[in-house]
């Protein structure tokens, strides 16, 4: 029988890791489910300046209601209940 160490089970997977995970990206690509819509149509800069001020404007309201919670240094949740 033969033996096989865990040295060489890990070198196998790091050797094929990116040829499989190359392969699943392109068979979920290919599945409409997993599949991403692309923007056809780039924003204009007024459109993408409305949306940060909207963007700004929304996560200011949120603080003012207490809706942000700290997790952590480097990590806050959202309530938006």
């Amino acid at each position: 029988m033969r033996q096989i160490n865990l040295d060489d089970i890990n070198k196998n997977i790091e050797k094929y890791k990116r040829e499989i995970n190359k392969e699943i990206r392109m068979e979920q690509s290919n599945n409409e489910r997993f599949s991403t819509k692309e923007r056809t149509k780039e924003r204009t800069k007024e459109k993408q300046e409305l949306l940060d001020k909207i963007t700004e404007g929304t996560i200011e309201n949120a603080k003012a209601q207490g809706k942000f919670k700290s997790i952590g240094d480097r990590r806050i949740f959202y309530d938006p209940s």
